[in-house]
């Protein structure tokens, strides 16, 4: 068995797909050939980290179940939500975040309605809405609602 086999192999129950993918690069690649060993290592390693990083968020993008492939953080409206930061938001979009929401507000009962209509045009996955004040058992019966969904 060649030496390169062994290492594949190895890589393969590793799990270091990543690493093995930027080991065929450079193995490729005449611009490697004149690296130190120390940059061509960093190479691999850095690799298999994105890779990891990346088999995370799509681990995790599958187990959110994502509805709202299509929405964007630009159509949302800041003016009525002055604490809401669009940078915080643009975060959670790039997550593809897809929690049970629950709106909870102190504003008319016509102004929940019309964000919890946008909301869920732009694809959020809200669970309830609730005006304050409200009593702790409406508010568990919310919870509830939203830890089944």
């Amino acid at each position: 068995m060649k030496l390169r086999d062994k290492i594949e192999e190895k890589c393969v129950n590793l799990k270091l797909t990543g690493f093995m993918e930027a080991l065929d690069q450079q193995l490729a690649s005449k611009t490697f050939e004149t690296k130190s060993f120390l940059s061509r290592l960093d190479h691999l390693l850095l690799a298999e980290e994105t890779s990891a990083l990346n088999k995370r968020i799509k681990t995790l993008q599958r187990q959110a179940k994502l509805r709202w492939p299509n929405a964007m953080t630009s159509m949302i409206d800041y003016t009525y939500h002055p604490g809401l930061e669009p940078s915080k938001i643009e975060d959670l979009a790039e997550l593809d975040c897809q929690a049970a929401i629950i709106i909870i507000s102190g504003k008319e009962p016509l102004i929940i309605t019309g964000a919890e209509r946008i909301a869920k045009q732009k694809g959020l996955n809200i669970v309830a809405t609730l005006q304050k004040p409200f009593d702790v058992d409406e508010f568990e019966a919310v919870v509830k609602l939203a830890l089944d969904k």
